[in-house]
């Protein structure tokens, strides 16, 4: 990150990598459970893992979750809402940028885990919602979390 800002990251180059792909689309399945399961080490290393590898090899079809992901971990480990509201702000712009794939996931972690920190939770609801209708739409069932709120 030398020298790059997070914003920059939307513009990373392109993971080409199949199975680097698979690596961190399997560890993005496995870290909630491991979150849940307090297993809070586990989940900050495969977060970290991703991270990484996203770091290093470009922005793949799971990009905008690791750095969703991501923003959990900096914020856990830092205390800095600010810059984990930029992370998170970076996977909604990639997720936007790949025509909103990962909405039920990524906007989920933006609204119960970073953004209510940083912005009232009225403005939240509405993109919550939006998530769980995407999720519902795609068979996500991280929309299920964002029930909560109806």
């Amino acid at each position: 990150m030398s020298n790059r800002t997070i914003e920059s990251l939307i513009d990373h180059k392109k993971l080409e990598d199949e199975n680097s792909e698979k690596i961190i689309k399997m560890l993005l399945e496995l870290s909630p459970f491991a979150h849940q399961s307090q297993q809070v080490e586990l989940f900050a290393l495969m977060s970290i893992i991703c991270l990484r590898i996203t770091l290093e090899q470009g922005n793949g079809e799971s990009a905008a979750e690791v750095y969703s992901m991501y923003s959990i971990i900096h914020k856990a480990l830092t205390g800095d809402g600010a810059t984990a509201y930029a992370w998170s702000n970076l996977a909604l712009a990639v997720d936007n940028k790949n025509n909103n794939t990962l909405q039920a996931r990524v906007n989920f972690i933006h609204c119960w885990f970073i953004a209510h920190w940083m912005v009232p939770i009225r403005e939240l609801i509405p993109i919550s919602e939006q998530a769980a209708d995407a999720g519902f739409r795609s068979g996500d069932i991280c929309c299920l979390f964002n029930l909560s709120l109806r």
